[in-house]
């Protein structure tokens, strides 16, 4: 609270600005960002650095600046702050990593490079971001990169790892995740459906989606990393789960029907 009122959130963004992006100064900035970004606040009355960042789009950029040449280190801590954004500012942040040069490759690399899952699934949401408002700019600079490729085998190997399975359905503050129609999410007093926000190795399988929609070579290397057989399979396992779920539910109501008095 007490960072939030003395504007040091602002002060920081500020400096990333000015630094060296090879300075100790420079990790030490995003490494405070990042750390304000995790906390949530004591029982939830404090808002956190993503929120405050939020609330100021013109902060966004010069964090998005700090990707392109930076260590892999610091795009981490970057793309860690910059993914908790992706539900409250997509097109802004879409807007922002489209016009940085060579901040679509970088992100690509670290999601394929790095082991972290929360960094890969971080990267992709940014990337679906990106794809949102400028979809032929993401696939122009991932084909002149050749990073193409080696993205989708990489956001196919997320869907089959045992490491995402259990990012899938963490739906707290901190999670990472991406409306589906932001004109959803602004609607006030609607209760939220379960399909409004994406969240999880299932931003994954909207990357995908989006490349392979609109990009020949994009829908030929998904199909040839073997992405649909895994959601078949995928499909198949949350209808049999929703079977399983349908058959319980309708005991249940039979019970109450045969014996009201059953709790």
């Amino acid at each position: 609270d007490c960072v939030n009122r003395a504007g040091t959130l602002l002060a920081l963004v500020s400096f990333l600005e000015s630094a060296d992006s090879c300075s100790p100064a420079m990790s030490e900035a995003l490494d405070a960002l990042a750390c304000l970004s995790r906390s949530e606040g004591a029982n939830g009355h404090i808002k956190p650095a993503w929120v405050v960042l939020a609330e100021l789009p013109d902060s966004i950029t010069p964090i998005v600046l700090c990707i392109a040449d930076a260590t892999p280190l610091l795009q981490d801590k970057a793309i860690e702050i910059l993914s908790l954004l992706c539900r409250a500012q997509p097109i802004v942040l879409g807007n922002a990593v489209a016009s940085a040069s060579g901040c679509i490759s970088a992100i690509a690399e670290r999601v394929i490079s790095t082991s972290a899952a929360r960094i890969k699934i971080g990267g992709a949401a940014l990337l679906v971001c990106t794809a949102k408002v400028n979809h032929q700019k993401v696939v122009e600079d991932l084909n002149a990169s050749t990073l193409c490729t080696r993205l989708v085998q990489s956001l196919v190997g997320m869907l089959s790892s045992v490491q995402f399975c259990h990012l899938e359905n963490q739906r707290g503050k901190g999670a990472i995740s991406i409306c589906r129609n932001i004109k959803e999410e602004a609607s006030k007093g609607e209760v939220e459906k379960n399909t409004t926000a994406i969240y999880g190795v299932n931003i994954a399988i909207w990357l995908l989606s989006a490349l392979a929609s609109r990009d020949e070579k994009s829908k030929i290397e998904t199909m040839e990393a073997g992405a649909v057989e895994i959601l078949t399979e995928k499909i198949s396992q949350s209808l049999s789960r929703y079977s399983q779920v349908s058959n319980l539910n309708k005991y249940f109501c039979l019970m109450h029907i045969t014996h009201p008095c059953t709790n």
